[in-house]
């Protein structure tokens, strides 16, 4: 197997499309994956880039974030690609779905089908994507009910700013849509997540939700809770930051932050729903515990049985705007772990999924996550 990367951060999107090509048709790839800042102009980058590689020889899966990851760094804006040459060893079957009247979980359902239907074998991995609109719980019980195999990705979006987020697949660019990428074959993979939030104060039982809105929680408004529990009222600022861990029965915990405070009812909707009865409680972090998250997930991934051939790397917006400057060590514990020249490719997300790596070598369901570092490494038997 072959991969390579290209990053490039020119505001030209015909030649970022031009440049892109060029450096993966060295290698004659099968399969692409590409991420965007929200700068670009998709539908000129596309033009440029098949103008290099024909669209029938290549499938490409896309999306735009807040800002990429590469391993040059991590930037605010740019474009990073990463493009496989299985020699045949593996196969993507890719479906995406945006009709307005159906659910999240039924865009997921209907995109599942498809991709098993497509596909060359059973599926063993795969990348979900989305726009942000879409209900990442749903999503995920729609891959986790009509298949076992892992999936990492994220919520699609934009500059911090929560007004827009776009999925591509094979240069057709969706918005409130759902994309589904399942691999299978014969190839090797690891994947898992990590947060480094910490829960604080008590525990509270979630009275009533609906959806992603999270209206009362051991009878208080959401908001009267997470402001007991901090000791100081959270701020519009914070949003995207603050988080609730969400407790299993197993007493692990995924996380889910606000993006909405309705200050006249104290209702908070939150990226992904909370379902009634769930126990939670309140979760902080300082830049210490995000780089500890991101340590953690990395130390969690398990290649000693292959060679790991090219990565994709998720991590919350919110987790970028805590670390700032800092945020680049994400990258290096891939880079260190990997080697410096890895090809890998990512973004900043408004939502992540992927399994937890279990101490017994197992994973754990697909979960959709906030403020969570999700990795997953495609490789080769030894």
């Amino acid at each position: 197997m072959k991969s390579v990367y290209s990053f490039i951060q020119t505001p030209d999107s015909y030649e970022a499309g031009i440049v892109t090509a060029e450096k993966l048709k060295t290698i004659s790839p099968e399969i692409v994956f590409i991420f965007f800042s929200i700068h670009y102009s998709l539908e000129e980058f596309f033009e440029a880039f098949y103008s290099i590689i024909p669209k029938e020889k290549v499938i490409i899966s896309a999306g735009t974030g807040d800002g990429v990851y590469s391993p040059e760094g991590v930037f605010n804006n740019g474009v990073c690609a990463v493009g496989l040459n299985s020699e045949g060893k593996i196969s993507c079957s890719a479906a995406v779905c945006d009709t307005k009247d159906l659910s999240s979980y039924n865009r997921t359902e209907l995109c599942m089908d498809e991709v098993i239907k497509k596909s060359a074998g059973p599926l063993k991995a795969g990348l979900v994507l989305s726009n942000f609109v879409n209900d990442g719980v749903e999503i995920s019980k729609g891959t986790n009910e009509k298949s076992n195999a892992p999936f990492t990705g994220a919520l699609t979006g934009d500059d911090w700013l929560f007004k827009k987020g776009y999925v591509i697949l094979n240069g057709e660019i969706y918005q409130n849509a759902v994309l589904i990428a399942g691999l299978s074959g014969d190839f090797e993979y690891a994947c898992n997540c990590a947060s480094g939030w910490k829960p604080i104060g008590r525990s509270g039982i979630v009275n009533q939700s609906e959806g992603n809105v999270i209206k009362f929680i051991d009878n208080k408004t959401a908001y009267e809770f997470l402001e007991s529990e901090f000791g100081f009222p959270p701020k519009e600022a914070e949003l995207g930051v603050i988080s609730i861990a969400v407790y299993n029965d197993d007493g692990s915990f995924f996380l889910r932050t606000p993006s909405k405070i309705d200050m006249d009812t104290g209702f908070i909707t939150c990226f992904g729903s909370i379902p009634k009865n769930s126990m939670v409680r309140v979760c902080n972090a300082t830049k210490q515990d995000v780089t500890e998250g991101a340590e953690k997930c990395v130390k969690g991934l398990n290649t000693a049985n292959f060679r790991p051939v090219l990565g994709i790397v998720i991590s919350c917006g919110g987790r970028k705007w805590i670390l700032q400057d800092d945020i680049t060590k994400e990258i290096e514990f891939i880079k260190e772990k990997f080697g410096a020249d890895f090809p890998f490719t990512g973004f900043a997300s408004f939502g992540e999924f992927g399994p937890f790596h279990l101490e017994n070598g197992k994973y754990t369901e697909t979960y959709f996550h906030n403020v969570t570092y999700s990795v997953m490494i495609i490789g080769e038997k030894n």
